[in-house]
């Protein structure tokens, strides 16, 4: 990979776990769907919405990084396991402590420590876990792309498409839910193929055009389907928010173009001090990804002087404010664990 493919990668994963920020400074808002007035639950759904993408380039990230390695299985399991199985370990164990003794929401013993090796201890350690399976399995996933035709491996991603989207939403609106078996295709492994294809990609101008309107149509979707479908439920359904439901894999795929075609064609971000700031950004994001819940409770319980959530006041500047002043501090946390030689692969 050249530098401009380097700061395309940081500036995507920056974008995406500011995103992850912001949408879990949304959420408490979104949560309160038939007990807040509509316009503040809208301002709420509408962040949630623009955050849709935030994980699946995450995962996209990674398919397009370590799909086209080189590498043996003995090398891929002894170099990327140990990387992502450490800090999910330790950050694990932290959050059981934070829940034990500062949230106070569950008594420290052997079987709760036991429970976070294999379920989360805190809500964002969700997609350690779901990446950890997808790592697991690059290897073959590897293999098997490098056989596979560009038609077969289109094939695949429709495959993919029919058995995690399609399938699911003609259940959800006519309970009617297929038999045929398309789980070996199923899961978010999808988005590692994507993020191959796509990263490898010539993202011209014309594309960089059309996935802007991709993704305002996206938005637009999502946005209101979550309001319609809630409100005719009398109470939220988040079907629109998922990961895999067909707005936001429309979403993130226009996103992953639009990010990679806008940073190859912003010339300022490959000199000076852009550059210099995408890649100590580029570098603190697992880590930002990883410490974030805890500045946005000590936000919450006002540890810093002052009372700060999305429930606070007018959602359209709080939930904004939190998102930025968490991933902020979380930045300053992590980059000064990156200096300790000991610490920094815990947020490496």
């Amino acid at each position: 990979m050249n530098k401009s493919h380097l700061l395309w990668v940081d500036l995507t994963r920056i974008i995406a776990v500011f995103l992850v920020t912001l949408t879990h400074s949304a959420l408490p808002v979104v949560y309160s769907f038939g007990n807040l007035p509509t316009a503040n639950w809208m301002i709420g759904n509408i962040y949630n919405s623009l955050t849709r993408a935030a994980v699946p380039l995450f995962f996209m990230l990674s398919g397009f990084l370590l799909l086209q390695e080189t590498e043996t299985l003995r090398e891929h399991l002894s170099k990327r396991i140990p990387r992502l199985l450490i800090p999910l370990v330790f950050w694990s164990l932290f959050y059981v402590f934070w829940n034990t003794h500062y949230e106070k929401t569950t008594t420290l013993s052997l079987f709760v420590v036991y429970q976070a090796f294999f379920t989360p201890a805190c809500y964002h350690l969700w997609f350690l876990f779901a990446l950890l399976g997808n790592y697991l399995f690059i290897p073959i996933l590897r293999v098997l792309l490098n056989a596979l035709s560009k038609t077969l491996r289109y094939y695949y991603l429709m495959l993919w498409f029919l058995a995690v989207s399609f399938f699911p939403i003609i259940e959800e609106t006519t309970g009617i839910a297929t038999t045929i078996d398309l789980a070996m295709v199923s899961g978010y492994v999808g988005y590692l193929v994507l993020g191959y294809m796509l990263g490898n990609f010539q993202i011209t101008g014309r594309y960089v055009m059309y996935s802007m309107f991709v993704i305002i149509a996206s938005l637009v979707t999502t946005v209101f389907g979550a309001y319609f479908l809630s409100a005719s439920q009398g109470r939220l359904i988040r079907y629109f928010y998922y990961y895999l439901s067909p707005n936001v894999i429309i979403l993130s795929l226009a996103s992953f173009i639009f990010i990679k075609g806008i940073a190859e064609r912003t010339a300022f971000l490959q000199h000076g001090v852009a550059e210099t700031m995408l890649k100590a950004l580029g570098s603190a994001t697992f880590g930002i990804y990883l410490i974030h819940p805890v500045f946005l409770r000590l936000l919450q319980e006002g540890m810093f002087g002052f009372h700060l959530s999305g429930l606070n006041e007018n959602p359209a500047y709080s939930i904004l404010a939190t998102a930025v002043i968490a991933f902020s501090l979380s930045f300053v946390a992590t980059y000064a664990l990156l200096k300790l030689p000991l610490i920094r692969r815990l947020v490496l």
